[in-house]
């Protein structure tokens, strides 16, 4: 999150997958949450791409997550 290196920490996830291809990913930032659920909302900026089996996702500039394709398809 913020200005640490991508790829500099780990956080707990869950993955619940609809139709091939499709998945919602669940994280939990690392320390935990503050108070409840995070979720992005309709105003968020997300930038998401793929190169080889690895998704990089970024939300509002801040936080950047990788996410292996096997996490959305079950691989």
């Amino acid at each position: 999150m913020g200005s640490a290196p991508q790829g500099s920490a780990q956080c707990d996830f869950g993955v619940i997958r609809g139709k091939p291809g499709n998945a919602e990913v669940h994280l939990t930032p690392q320390g935990g949450l503050n108070g409840g659920t995070v979720t992005s909302d309709a105003g968020a900026k997300v930038k998401a791409s793929k190169g080889g089996d690895l998704w990089s996702v970024e939300v509002n500039d801040y936080e950047h997550y990788r996410i292996p394709e096997a996490m959305i398809s079950g691989g």
